[in-house]
């Protein structure tokens, strides 16, 4: 029993001893990591115009009111802001919504005003494609809306002319069919009715700059394995031999490589929260952090990222291929789990894959600490992950016993 806590000693001091060059490496690692939040934020909210939804129209109708809504219509700078209307007749619309050059073709029929004023009620056909799109979805629900507001405008024009009809003032049914009729098309016209707004985000509930911050230190503390990974890697085959000879078993360098890769992980990590905190308490920064769901969530992040980092050097025996293997795992995953895009813009099989890799569980822990709040089933899975990266770093040392492995 001495001799297992007299290792496991040995081991937190050795990993210890190499934090300078650990906060160099870090250092580095943390502008390349910056560098990519930054692009990868450009990227995502970059403010373009989405010009490219066409919709052609043939008018038919010479009303003068119906060249003056179909104008207003076309002219917003709301709506044309999403949509190029391009005007055609019918046969031209019908051709090139067959070609998929538009996404919709409205035909106004000849006389579409004076049907609504003699009750005849000609309707305005929208063709739309075999395969509807998300913009053609849209389209359907608005002509709906818009179906419901020339119903209710027809049985008010009825009953406004039999209510007057019946008191007998039919000479100011004009007047006020004028009336009811402006205020039917400031309700048609009024998008602000129609339409409500909802702020979306890439990233959830947390802000793109913050969600950045919480990815960057993941893909950090993984790669943080490339600065030390010769410490991890300096047991000779004859040191090994005698750690198995005095019944310092896999298990045991297994877990001892772990607890003192996480140990130091955590003391950088935690450190960095407290100088947050500090810089809280002077007014400098407004970042909050509360510090049981720090200590929690830091802990478990550093485990599971000593778990990986442990288990992919066990899988080299040299010191480059260590470093090659470890950076491509790790940029491979955290692109996987979001990091570097958010997830919502992965295809759904790489979303199913992101389940079980621990940089997704470490990715949902940051963003825990950063909403101060603690999540019990993100860390018993993040737990889970790092026993089972334990469980699999065992399993290659006994299968390689006795090499040069860690």
């Amino acid at each position: 029993m001495k001799q297992l806590i007299l290792f496991y000693k040995l081991e937190c001091k050795r990993i210890l001893k190499s934090i300078p060059h650990i906060l160099a490496g870090a250092i580095a690692l943390s502008l390349v990591a910056g560098a990519i939040a930054f692009c990868a934020g450009k990227m995502i909210y970059i403010n373009k115009n989405d010009a490219d939804i066409s919709i052609a129209y043939s008018l038919e109708d010479e009303n003068r009111m119906t060249k003056m809504i179909v104008g207003m219509l076309t002219g917003s700078d709301s709506i044309s802001s999403v949509c190029n209307f391009i005007q055609t007749s019918e046969e031209e619309s019908t051709e090139m919504l067959a070609n998929n050059q538009i996404m919709a073709a409205i035909t106004i029929p000849a006389g579409f005003m004076n049907s609504l004023m003699s009750g005849k009620n000609y309707s305005i056909q929208i063709s739309l494609p075999v395969k509807l799109s998300i913009y053609s979805i849209i389209l359907v629900e608005l002509t709906k809306a818009v179906e419901n507001i020339l119903d209710s405008a027809q049985a008010g024009v009825y009953t406004l002319y039999d209510f007057y009809k019946e008191q007998d003032i039919l000479e100011h049914e004009k007047e006020a069919n004028l009336a009811l009729n402006s205020i039917y098309l400031t309700k048609a016209l009024d998008r602000s009715s129609t339409f409500q707004t909802h702020t979306v985000s890439a990233t959830g509930s947390v802000p793109i700059k913050e969600y950045y911050i919480c990815a960057g230190v993941v893909l950090l503390l993984m790669m943080m394995g490339t600065t030390f990974i010769h410490t991890l890697q300096s047991n000779s085959r004859i040191m090994n031999l005698k750690l198995y000879q005095a019944g310092i078993g896999s298990q045991h360098i297994a877990l001892g490589k772990i607890l003192s890769v996480a140990l130091t992980l955590f003391i950088l990590l935690f450190s960095a929260v407290l100088v947050f905190v500090l810089l809280n308490a002077m007014n400098i920064l407004s970042v909050r952090f509360r510090l049981p769901a720090a200590l929690f969530n830091t802990a478990a992040v550093c485990l599971c990222a000593a778990g990986v980092i442990v288990f992919i050097i066990s899988l080299t025996s040299g010191r480059s291929g260590g470093i090659l293997l470890l950076f491509i795992a790790s940029t491979v995953m955290c692109f996987i789990s979001g990091c570097f895009v958010p997830e919502l813009f992965l295809p759904d099989a790489l979303k199913e894959i992101s389940n079980y890799l621990p940089s997704t569980h470490m990715l949902r822990l940051m963003t825990d600490m950063i909403q101060n709040r603690i999540s019990l089933s993100h860390l018993l899975t993040a737990l889970c992950s790092g026993l089972f990266l334990y469980l699999c770093t065992t399993l290659n040392l006994y299968i390689r016993k006795g090499a040069k492995l860690i």
